[in-house]
């Protein structure tokens, strides 16, 4: 599963897996967020809800077959009447695609962030909107991540490019970079640039010549980039350029929405919306928020996301012509407060029933579209990765500190562990600084001995082997169980 992610010179040297329900944690500045973390190969991590809905373009059903992310983008164009460019390696659900022949005035890709299966199942009976539409729409019962790390990044731009990681670039939440010496995010500052492939969004702006609408709005740069693309950017492997596509980010500094104004455009009816000026409280379920990096932790959230996501379909006349529109919306809710309270948490039911509110107003929009412009919508639901099930305080949480501590003093060398990135299970080791006669091997087969918390450890060696052998690596194991294959 490493092999579908490895892009090298931004993944690291050593890839952990933890034994099933451990994971790690940083200790930085945002300590205080995040108590529980995913990134892990087990079920409650990679197993995904797929739904795809709106009849007559969507066929009715449940459907067992296996499915992944990268099958999202090409089935979207099939159903859009567009062929399927060669970057994209996930197939086409050709079960869930209806018999009709015309187009959909919408489609509207929703990812919940954080969300996964195990979300979906254990609050179903709370969540009348995502229910019904379930029970409306193709449901594929066997959809899940077959790449590791499961991050949100890497999740958003699987979906929107249609590739595998190790072709999009995007490998995890971060990368370390070896001359500055300090982590990395992807999109930093909203540039798309850390991409390799186009998008879905990419391909619909190009062919429709800018005349789509198109919105991507998400809570930070490594869901909302991911699922945007390049717009008016340089496209890799495309001469031409697209138009400035609508992009919204929410800025939890100043507590309202950005763009980056070279490559996208915010509209109007939302580039003064202010959460803070519209907050008729300052606590949640008794927690109290002050800034909007607090706020985003909360439920309430997602109302002034939706809020502003319904103001941008209205002013953008969504769904009203011939032209297909796009929408790709990241809801982050239901991750940033797993992150902090827990997927089990008072806090999470409330998130979730928080969302699945804001999903009825989006389909109530959009079924109100499609009878406005007869034209009909798809909605596609899905999530890039879940959340370990732990009670708080959690017990199974390492500490990235830690381990960099104990492989150091191993091996007599500071900072041999130069960076260790906590969600996507990878340790960045500075090579000049083992001992003589040793190499990555040993730093690997030391952590999976020494580490009573790590099952595997494997070498960008073996990850490159494995690569290279072109090898289909899936996660048909039982989570949990002795037999789980050594496989990288």
């Amino acid at each position: 599963m490493f092999a579908r992610a490895y892009v090298p010179d931004r993944s690291g040297d050593i890839f952990l897996v933890p034994k099933e329900g451990e994971f790690l944690l940083a200790a930085d500045a945002d300590s205080s967020f995040y108590h529980f973390m995913h990134g892990s190969p087990w079920s409650y991590d990679v197993r995904i809800p797929l739904l795809f809905h709106g009849a007559p373009f969507i066929q009715k059903g449940i459907y067992s077959k296996s499915a992944t992310l990268q099958d999202i983008a090409p089935t979207l164009l099939t159903v859009l009447d567009s062929s399927v460019p060669e970057t994209m390696t996930g197939h086409v659900l050709v079960e869930a695609i209806g018999s009709t022949s015309n187009k959909p005035g919408v489609v509207a890709l929703l990812v919940l962030d954080g969300f996964g299966a195990n979300t979906w199942a254990r609050y179903e009976s709370q969540l009348p909107n995502l229910s019904r539409l379930k029970s409306e729409g193709a449901w594929f019962s066997n959809a899940e991540l077959n790449y590791l790390p499961s991050v949100t990044s890497t999740g958003h731009a699987t979906a929107s490019t249609g590739a595998d990681p190790r072709v999009h670039g995007i490998q995890g939440n971060a990368t370390f970079d070896r001359e500055a010496r300090k982590k990395v995010e992807p999109f930093e500052n909203m540039d798309p640039k850390d991409f390799f492939v186009p998008t879905l969004a990419d391909f619909w702006n190009l062919e429709t010549e800018g005349r789509a609408v198109i919105i991507a709005q998400g809570g930070n740069p490594r869901a909302t980039i991911a699922l945007a693309g390049h717009g008016a950017c340089e496209i890799p492997g495309v001469r031409a350029r697209g138009a400035k596509i609508i992009v919204a980010q929410f800025d939890d500094k100043t507590t309202g929405w950005k763009t980056n104004p070279s490559c996208y455009r915010l509209p109007d009816s939302i580039a003064d919306q202010k959460a803070n000026s519209h907050w008729e409280t300052t606590t949640w379920l008794g927690h109290s928020f002050h800034d909007g990096k607090t706020f985003l932790r909360t439920g309430l959230f997602a109302r002034f996301q939706m809020d502003a996501l319904l103001d941008m379909i209205g002013e953008e006349k969504v769904g009203r012509d011939s032209i297909p529109d796009l929408l790709l919306i990241n809801l982050k809710t239901p991750d940033y407060v797993a992150h902090q309270y827990g997927p089990d948490s008072k806090e999470m039911e409330d998130a979730v029933q928080a969302v699945d509110e804001e999903v009825g107003r989006l389909t109530a929009a959009l079924e109100d579209t499609a009878l406005a412009g007869l034209h009909g919508a798809v909605l596609v639901i899905t999530a890039d990765h879940g959340m370990p099930k732990c009670a708080a305080p959690c017990e199974r949480a390492h500490y990235t500190p830690d381990v960099a501590t104990v492989i150091n003093k191993h091996f007599g060398a500071d900072s041999l562990a130069a960076y260790i990135d906590e969600s996507g299970l990878q340790i960045y080791v500075d090579e000049t600084k083992l001992p003589k006669g040793k190499d990555l091997s040993d730093v690997a087969r030391f952590a999976e001995k020494n580490l009573p918390f790590i099952l595997f450890a494997f070498t960008k060696e073996e990850i490159r082997a494995a690569k290279r052998g072109e090898r289909r690596f899936g996660i048909g194991f039982a989570p949990g169980s002795a037999g789980m294959p050594r496989d990288p």
